[in-house]
């Protein structure tokens, strides 16, 4: 099976209007779903932030193949992000 990684400077796709806590949601089945999700506030070293992620993502999805988004800062979580594992959010194939 097919899977895109999308490595960005925070663990994955946040819900950050519940609570002051950081929410990492792990599972997106509708992309459409959460774009709101994805302020398009871009920092000096962002291009695109997360809208564009999630767009790519929504592209991917579609074309069947399985997508996460997770932190390039934890390079060492790659290989547990492949099988299945690690911190992120995992967008799978309808």
């Amino acid at each position: 099976a097919d899977l895109l990684i999308l490595l960005t400077s925070v663990p994955g796709l946040m819900d950050l209007n519940d609570t002051p806590a950081v929410n990492i949601i792990p599972l997106v089945k509708d992309v459409d779903a959460v774009l709101h999700f994805a302020q398009e506030e871009k920092g000096t070293f962002s291009v695109g932030g997360m809208a564009s992620k999630l767009r790519a993502v929504k592209d991917a999805v579609q074309g069947g193949i399985e997508c996460v988004i997770a932190s390039g800062r934890h390079p060492e979580q790659v290989a547990a992000v492949v099988e299945g594992g690690g911190i992120g959010t995992r967008f799978p194939v309808k």
